[in-house]
């Protein structure tokens, strides 16, 4: 499979990791926080990443499945929303507000 999927971009799970070690080991990144990174370097977010209403409406959606979670007896099944639609958490057209 990886070696279909490579020419589109994809990486090894080596390659997919290498940030996240470079982050956990590497003494100088200790003093780095609030950063984006790729490739083991700081690397610019897309402007949505910085957005202050879009990170408010998510942080309000993840309260609402996470209480719709907890009072669901550990059913593990998506909450639906007024319209009975059951959301996953995948973007659809239906969550644009």
């Amino acid at each position: 499979m990886f070696a279909v999927a490579s020419p589109l971009g994809l990486k090894s799970i080596p390659e997919g990791a290498a940030t996240q070690c470079y982050l956990a080991v590497n003494p100088g990144a200790a003093g780095v926080s609030g950063e984006y990174f790729s490739h083991c370097n700081v690397a610019k977010c897309r402007a949505d990443a910085n957005d202050p209403a879009l990170a408010k409406r998510l942080w309000q959606r993840t309260e609402e499945i996470v209480a719709a979670l907890a009072t669901a007896g550990g059913r593990r099944e998506p909450p639906s929303d007024a319209r009975g639609a059951r959301h996953t958490f995948a973007p659809d057209a239906t969550d644009e507000a």
